[in-house]
Formats: structure tokens, C-alpha cells, sequence
């Protein structure tokens, strides 16, 4: 029988974690690890960096759910869904059975869904600059253009006037590198376009999902066409008809997508896949997971990644401790991992 356990992570990070919706000093969740023919595999659940919960409930939570299936029942996953599993368990879950898959097959987890087609080897991804003085963002993309990094994705909020400091301060500095801001849901829509049509001078690659949650998708594709610079969605995209909806509104230029949000890596494929065949690509980025979650993130990038479109899965460095080694960003990129299934290994 197949061996499926679930362990809680209670992490501190390196650096306060600031963003529009609080500070975040600790990271919280759980590894579902499942084990049998000499094959392993490994997945993660966890919620968003303002969500506080307790990892043991949550992992007791996940074991209801499960209580009474088979994790090698082809139907395994279906039957989840009946039982109303959240995305962040079945992230879990079905990252651990489609590596321990991959792994049973000699194949890494990114080929097995592949189709036999090549896959990246390399992502390239953005670093994340969060809410600090002008100053302060410069010298933190400073370091990180150093290692290659061609794309900052900076955090924004309610100080309109400091906003614009911040990313002046960056387009002065480095006048060639891709900028893209997160408010994550803080604008008002009262002033969100006139804030985006002041930005616009700085040549932003997008703005990530700038209004409150709700907000109905003709009024972000309004916003387009009034701010006239590109859009990316990014907690309104949960699902393929929420994807379906954001394209027949026209309301999004780029989707972001994550893994935990979504409940998986089939999951986020599927809402790719419908992008891409509407003209609308898709941007894989983090959660701040730990290198286990992170890991199934490159795996996902190094299949839906569209040049130019850098994925934000290098978080890894807000963490003090860790699950298992990171992989080094090398010259703006993460590798994918070259051993079978996830290709890590935890201590």
C-alpha cells in the first residue's frame, strides 16, 4: 500500500515579509510526502502569507478529507473534489502523487506531463522589491540585477505619491530592466487608472491585480483601456471559469498563477492552456513556499514560461530556515532539477 504521510512546518523568515495586507515573520503549512516502490514523491500546502493558522490543524484537516480513500485509486483526486478539498491541500496532495508518478517512471515531474515535448531547463524570474524608501528599493535591485535578474516585481499600496517615488527612483537606476507592480487589491478604483496613467512614463510590463477583491471583470477591462497599460490577474484567477470569464470580458493582458491557489500543477496547466489559446500567456509565481512548493513551481514554469514573462518563484531567500537547500539563482534563472520526480530530497 502506498505510504502517504503528512508533516507541519512552522518557518521563520529572514526579513519581515511587507505587503499591502500586513506583515508576515513566519511561514506555515504542510509537506504531503508519499512512498512506495522505491519511488518518492513530495508536495506542499500552504495558505497566503497574511492567512495565520495552525499547522497541525491544518494537517489534521487534511487527514478528514482523506480518511477512507485510497491515494492509488485512479479516481483518487475525484474523489477529493466530492469532498470539497481546498486548492492549497489538493496542491499538496496532487503534487505528491504526480511525483511520486514521475519518479516511479524515471521522469522528471515537468516531463511527465510533457507529452515527450522538450522542456525548459532554465526559468528565468523576477525578485521581489517590497514596501521600503527609494533608496532602499534601488539598493535591493542593485543586488539583484547583480545576479542576473532582469524583472522587479515591486509591492505597492495606499501611498499613491510614494508609489511613484519607488518606481522612479528604480527606472532612474536601471533603465533597462522590466518593471511590474503588485498592489495586491489596494487601489481604489476611483483613482486606480490616474495612479497607472502617472506609471505609465516608466514603462511597466504590468499591473498585478490593482483592485479590491470582487471586483467584476468589465471594470478591469475598462481599466485597461483607460490606463492603457498591460494588466495581469491574478487571486480573481481560482479556477478555468474564472480564466474563461476574465477572457470573454477581455479584462486581463497577462494571468498570474499559483500553484496553491489553483490546487495543483494539472490544474494550473488547464488555465494556461486556455490562456495562451486567447493570447493571454501566464506568469507561474510563488506563495511563499518553501523549496519543496517552490521546486513543483519551476516544474510548472519550465512548461507554460513565454520569454520575456520572468516567473516569481525566486522567494526563497525571505526564509532563515528552510525544508531542504534552495536552489542558487544563477544568472537570473532557477534550474529545473536534474533527478527523477520532484528532484529534491528532504533532510
Amino acid at each position: 500500500m502506498a505510504v502517504l504521510s503528512l508533516h507541519p512546518y512552522h518557518l521563520p523568515l529572514s526579513q519581515p515579509y511587507r505587503w499591502a495586507k500586513g506583515v508576515q515573520t513566519h511561514r506555515t503549512g504542510f509537506i504531503a510526502r508519499m512512498a512506495l516502490d522505491g519511488a518518492t514523491g513530495l508536495g506542499e500546502a500552504a495558505l497566503l502569507p497574511h492567512v495565520l493558522h495552525d499547522p497541525a490543524a491544518f494537517v489534521r484537516q487534511a487527514e478528514a478529507l482523506l480518511e477512507g480513500l485510497d491515494p492509488l485509486a485512479p479516481d483518487w483526486l475525484d474523489q477529493l473534489a466530492l469532498r470539497e478539498c481546498p486548492p492549497a491541500i489538493r496542491c499538496a496532495l496532487s503534487s505528491a502523487l504526480f511525483s511520486w508518478q514521475a519518479a516511479r517512471q524515471g521522469l522528471r515531474l515537468a516531463e511527465l506531463f510533457a507529452g515527450g515535448d522538450m522542456v525548459e531547463e532554465a526559468v528565468p524570474v523576477n525578485a521581489l522589491v517590497t514596501d521600503a524608501t527609494p533608496d532602499a528599493c534601488v539598493a535591493a535591485t542593485r543586488a539583484h540585477v547583480s545576479a542576473g535578474i532582469q524583472t522587479i516585481k515591486l509591492k505597492c499600496g495606499h501611498d499613491r505619491d510614494a508609489d511613484l517615488r519607488r518606481v522612479a527612483a528604480i527606472r532612474d537606476a536601471f533603465p533597462d530592466i522590466a518593471i511590474r507592480i503588485d498592489p495586491n487589491q489596494s487601489w481604489d478604483p476611483a483613482w486606480a487608472a490616474s495612479q497607472l496613467r502617472q506609471l505609465r512614463p516608466f514603462g511597466l510590463q504590468y499591473c498585478e491585480e490593482p483592485l479590491p477583491p470582487g471586483t467584476p471583470m468589465v471594470t478591469y477591462r475598462r481599466l485597461r483601456e483607460e490606463a492603457e497599460v498591460p494588466i495581469a490577474l491574478d487571486e480573481s484567477i481560482t479556477d478555468t471559469a474564472a480564466a474563461e470569464l476574465a477572457l470573454t470580458q477581455g479584462a486581463a493582458d497577462v494571468f498570474v498563477l499559483k500553484l496553491q491557489r489553483l490546487g495543483g500543477l494539472d490544474r494550473l496547466l488547464a488555465v494556461a492552456r486556455l490562456g495562451r489559446a486567447h493570447g493571454v500567456d501566464s506568469v507561474v509565481t510563488s506563495t511563499m513556499e518553501t523549496t519543496v512548493g517552490i521546486t513543483v513551481g519551476v516544474h510548472a514554469a519550465a512548461l507554460v514560461q513565454t520569454p520575456g514573462l520572468d516567473s516569481g518563484l525566486a522567494t526563497s531567500s525571505f526564509f532563515a530556515d528552510n525544508l531542504a537547500p534552495p536552489e542558487a539563482v544563477f544568472d537570473g534563472c532557477l534550474s529545473l532539477p536534474p533527478g527523477a520526480g520532484l528532484g529534491i530530497a528532504l533532510a
